[in-house]
């Protein structure tokens, strides 16, 4: 009888330190999710700041370095050509901040800027081939497709495919745009239109070009990811 009770007793105590270890443990995951909440809020207070800062510190045309690069526009430009800004995208269409800027940038700069006739825009090629493997089969898709006269057409799927490009999804949506599928492969398999693009490069870097994505804008440099509101800024300045 005595050992009945004795055991009774372990097991009342041992439920009662089981229930006070489990209360325990759910006050500290509340502790935790809020303590994860407010550190959320902070960093988006944060990103707020920083974001709302560069608006108004951001890089003007008046500190930008000029550049020379008449020789080197060889690719077709986005709106209005009678547009008073003209802006130069520079990029490698497997950078993560170019893939940044394309989808967070880009839609706002054709949606405002280009259909109002403000702005009209262009590219250039600069693959980071060394990081990147497949920045030279994007930069040479879309040489190709510039000659065919749909660069824009294809600028979108290299953006949105380029962790899986292939020469085979590059030529099926070359296809698919109604492309001559014979010269658009000739064009990226021809080792001039390779040396072009590594030409524009050099000539890019020994202008101050350092890395993507970079803008050049009334022939002024800016390099770097920008947010809405810096660009606007650097507009503004011009």
């Amino acid at each position: 009888m005595k050992n009945t009770v004795t055991q009774k007793t372990i097991n009342i105590v041992l439920l009662i330190m089981i229930a006070g270890i489990a209360i325990s443990l759910i006050f500290m995951q509340l502790s935790i999710n809020r303590r994860i909440d407010e550190l959320g809020t902070a960093v988006i207070r944060l990103i707020q700041t920083q974001s709302d800062e560069g608006a108004r510190t951001g890089q003007s045309a008046e500190t930008a370095p000029r550049m020379n690069i008449g020789d080197l526009k060889d690719y077709s430009y986005l709106g209005s050509q009678t547009a008073d800004v003209e802006m130069i995208l520079v990029l490698d269409f497997q950078c993560t901040f170019c893939i940044r800027e394309y989808r967070e940038l880009f839609p706002r700069i054709r949606e405002d800027l280009v259909s109002s006739g403000e702005v009209k825009i262009s590219y250039l090629p600069f693959p980071l081939d060394n990081i990147h493997e497949n920045a030279i089969e994007a930069a040479l898709a879309a040489s190709a497709a510039e000659e065919q006269d749909m660069f824009w057409d294809f600028f979108d799927f290299l953006f949105e495919n380029i962790q899986e490009l292939s020469r085979e999804s590059v030529l099926e949506h070359a296809a698919g745009l109604g492309a001559d599928l014979a010269q658009f492969e000739a064009h990226m398999n021809n080792e001039a239109n390779l040396r072009r693009i590594k030409d524009i490069q050099k000539e890019l870097s020994e202008q101050g070009v350092t890395g993507t994505p970079s803008l050049i804008i009334n022939d002024r440099l800016f390099i770097g990811y920008k947010s809405y509101g810096q660009l606007q800024q650097i507009i503004n300045s011009l």
